[in-house]
C-alpha cells in the first residue's frame, strides 16, 4: 500500500517524495515524462540564495531583488519567506550530491548581487538527477 501519492516528477515533486520517504512513508511519484524530462530538468540550472559568499550579499537584498523583478505580482510574504528559506535549500540540495558553482561571475538579471548558485555541467538535470538516486537508497 502506498501512503504518499505525488503527481509530478520535477523538482518540487521530487523534494516532497524525498522527505516523505524520510518520515517512513511509502511513496508513488507520477509524472507525465521521467524525472529528466521534468521542467526542473529543462532549467538552466541557477537558482538564487543569499549565501555571502561573493561580494556583500543579504537576505534582505535577495528579497528586494526578487520583489523588483516581479513588478508588483509576487506575494511578498511569500518572497520573504522563499528568500529565507534559500541558503537552507542550497545546503539541503548539496547534502543529496546537487554540486553547484560559487562562482562571482554567476549574475542573474539585474539583481544587484551575484547570488547566483549554478549547477554547472548538468543545469536542472543535476536537481532532477540526484533526487530519485536518493528516494531509492532509503528504505521503506
Amino acid at each position: 500500500m502506498i501512503d504518499v501519492l505525488i503527481i509530478g516528477a520535477g523538482g518540487a515533486g521530487l523534494s516532497t517524495a524525498l522527505s516523505a520517504k524520510a518520515r517512513g512513508s511509502s511513496v508513488l511519484v507520477v509524472g507525465k515524462t521521467s524525472p529528466t524530462h521534468a521542467q526542473t530538468s529543462m532549467a538552466q540550472g541557477g537558482i538564487n540564495a543569499s549565501l555571502a559568499n561573493v561580494g556583500e550579499d543579504t537576505i534582505a537584498l535577495h528579497i528586494q531583488d526578487t520583489i523588483k523583478s516581479a513588478k508588483g505580482l509576487c506575494d511578498e510574504a511569500m518572497v520573504h519567506q522563499m528568500c529565507a528559506d534559500a541558503p537552507q535549500t542550497i545546503a539541503w540540495l548539496e547534502s543529496l550530491g546537487v554540486p553547484f558553482s560559487r562562482l562571482d561571475n554567476d549574475k542573474m538579471g539585474k539583481d544587484k548581487s551575484r547570488r547566483r548558485n549554478h549547477c554547472p555541467k548538468t543545469n536542472g538535470r543535476g536537481l532532477c538527477q540526484n533526487v530519485p538516486v536518493m528516494l531509492k537508497t532509503i528504505q521503506d
